[in-house]
């Protein structure tokens, strides 16, 4: 079963990025499943995820590097008005081996992770 999205729903994750002063206004796209709201932001933006996540509640991180497919770093949450969804980063699964990050992770790991991309084009 496919969920639509409603203007109200694009409003909320806009407002999500005023509060938390994310600047960098690029993602790769927005879809809605019967799974919920996602949004997927462009290949390696580690530091853009950690913007994303870092101010959501109820919040989990879970680092996925299955075999011949692109790691990823996807979380769930729920901004400070209550919307509820996914924020995804597709990446060289190499990435994740060698910061030894699977399953379950700590949001402190992930800003380490950002910390690391600063200054790298």
């Amino acid at each position: 079963m496919t969920k639509t999205i409603d203007l109200n729903t694009i409003l909320l994750i806009i407002e999500h990025a005023k509060v938390n002063q994310i600047k960098d206004e690029r993602f790769a796209g927005l879809s809605c499943s019967g799974l919920g709201l996602s949004l997927l932001l462009p290949h390696h933006e580690i530091p853009l995820f950690y913007q994303w996540v870092r101010n959501l509640d109820a919040l989990k991180i879970v680092a996925r590097r299955h075999h011949n497919q692109p790691g990823a770093l996807e979380a769930y949450g729920a901004t400070k008005s209550g919307l509820h969804f996914s924020v995804l980063v597709e990446m060289d699964r190499r990435l994740l081996v060698e910061q030894k990050m699977i399953g379950r992770v700590e949001l402190s790991r992930v800003a380490e992770f950002a910390d690391s991309f600063k200054g790298v084009a």
